[in-house]
């Protein structure tokens, strides 16, 4: 009988194991490291500006995003990776900050005096582009977008 209750608990134990072991590799393969490759820098004045932002809501506002980031500008170009992002719908912003003031500079008839890019390198008419023209689907452990700023 005691050896019973024995069998039973070492199968109880190690079939939790299993379950537990399943559970971390399921969250493991639920998130991944993103780099973003950013070119065409006229110059390496500034900072680059950054934002990832994983809803429609975010893109739509400069004041919110999953994530940001201030870099220095190296040899015209950028690279950065955001690291252990969940699986989902993202979309990015990145402006060039030549005089590092914080917001992205306009002209008098309101257009963007600074380089400007997004992901999939959309571009709007009169305007940023559309959340649906920037969005991607992020859905591997490691994935590069390049985005050519303008």
């Amino acid at each position: 009988m005691l050896r019973n209750v024995i069998i039973l608990f070492i199968w109880l134990i190690t079939g939790m194991a299993v379950l537990v072991a399943q559970d971390s590799i399921r969250i493991k393969k639920s998130s991944g490291d993103l780099t973003l490759l950013i070119e065409g820098f006229d110059n390496e004045q500034g900072k680059v500006k950054i934002a990832l932002c994983n809803s429609e809501e975010d893109y739509d506002t400069d004041s919110s995003a999953f994530q940001v980031a201030s870099l220095d500008i190296k040899d015209t170009k950028v690279k950065y990776i955001f690291r252990d992002i969940p699986f989902g719908d993202y979309a990015i912003k990145v402006y060039h900050d030549e005089d590092n003031d914080g917001k992205l500079d306009k002209n008098l008839w309101g257009a963007p005096s600074e380089d400007y890019g997004f992901s999939n390198n959309a571009r709007g008419k009169f305007g940023p582009p559309k959340w649906e023209d920037a969005r991607f689907i992020f859905d591997t452990n490691n994935d590069t977008m390049q985005i050519e700023i303008k």
